[in-house]
């Protein structure tokens, strides 16, 4: 690779990581071009030469930090853990990365509603979720009788909207609470526990209690 490219590369990256720290700490909507030339130490030409506008700078970083999240979750669903701690694994990595990117689930609805990029489908296609091992011993706990029985889209809907309502309501929350930064966050904390308590207690029954 050429000096030249070294530099562009290295400029790109660069761009890339501030622009995530400034949208997840402002919101996509709460930041400007301006805002993100000026924290990485350049200018507005430069950064519409490399992404063309703020809204492909945006697409760019949270693509990137989606795929690296399913990457990390499909591995751990592969791994030789029981069904309960990948389930209580997820709920932590899901939590953990919303926290992160608290922009993530209204940049997935708008993505699928505008139909302005593919890339959400060709993750869904490539990424073998549904052929994880997990599947596989969700599958077999149900059939032993361990573990309540639904359609593995079930479980992952009751697990993933118990979470991220949370994030996705926050200014709401936040208002009606009367809630600062520091409260919001002890209640996502308080919230994960009930959660995984909840889910644990109908996901994996005692027969004698039905």
């Amino acid at each position: 690779m050429s000096k030249v490219a070294q530099v562009t590369a290295s400029t790109e990256e660069h761009i890339r990581a501030v622009a995530k720290r400034i949208f997840v700490s402002k919101g996509y909507a709460g930041t400007t071009i301006r805002d993100i030339a000026e924290a990485a130490n350049t200018n507005v030409a430069l950064l519409n030469y490399y992404f063309r506008s703020k809204e492909k700078l945006f697409v760019q970083v949270f693509e990137e930090s989606l795929r690296e999240f399913f990457a990390s979750m499909l591995n751990m669903l592969n791994q030789e853990l029981t069904v309960r701690e990948k389930i209580e694994n997820l709920i932590d990595r899901d939590f953990d990365f919303l926290t992160q990117n608290t922009e993530i689930p209204l940049f997935i609805m708008h993505e699928i509603r505008s139909n302005e990029s593919n890339f959400i489908k060709e993750m869904a296609l490539h990424n073998h979720f549904w052929e994880s091992y997990f599947f596989r011993q969700v599958n077999e706990a149900m059939v032993k009788g361990e573990m309540r029985k639904m359609e593995s889209i079930e479980l992952i809907v009751l697990i993933l909207s118990n979470i991220q309502f949370v994030f996705m309501a926050k200014p709401m929350i936040m208002l009606i609470a009367q809630m600062d930064d520091a409260a919001y966050l002890a209640l996502l904390q308080a919230h994960k526990i009930r959660i995984k308590e909840m889910l644990f207690s109908y996901l994996f029954f005692k027969q004698e209690n039905l």
